[in-house]
């Protein structure tokens, strides 16, 4: 879907409780919603900016990092240079590839994604203990993941 660059819109909408925060961001034109796999990719872009500010918040050296997305579409832009896609997808590519320095992203199922719960528009009092405390996968050895 492309878009009509003369109209385009974000919509971002944040919440807070003593819990939990949150943020969900739309971008919309007249053609309506951007199609899924590009509205995953703003997904992804969010989560490197979330990573990014989380990193230079702790102030403290982080070993390893990971990236993880449940859209395969997403992940094999992600797998290639930047210039290799359409102006859309490849500024949002090098975005992502630039904050997340060349670390790997890998697939998670759709199933196993705590973000998942987000993207279907859950209210705070709506989330799981698993997304408040994450997925239980990420306890055991990364080899299992």
């Amino acid at each position: 879907m492309l878009l009509d660059q003369t109209n385009v819109q974000i919509h971002s909408l944040a919440d807070a409780d003593e819990v939990a925060y949150g943020a969900c961001v739309y971008l919309t034109n007249r053609e309506g919603i951007l199609s899924l796999p590009r509205l995953e990719l703003c997904a992804a872009v969010l989560g490197a900016k979330l990573w990014k500010t989380a990193c230079i918040s702790l102030k403290q050296p982080i070993t390893e990092s990971y990236f993880m997305s449940d859209s395969t579409i997403v992940l094999n832009w992600l797998r290639a240079p930047s210039y290799t896609w359409a102006t859309f997808v490849a500024n949002r590519v090098a975005t992502i590839q630039d904050l997340t320095q060349g670390n790997h992203w890998q697939h998670v199922k759709g199933s196993e994604n705590p973000a998942d719960i987000l993207s279907r528009g859950a209210l705070p009092n709506q989330l799981t203990k698993e997304w408040l405390q994450g997925p239980h996968w990420l306890s055991n050895d990364e080899c299992t993941w």
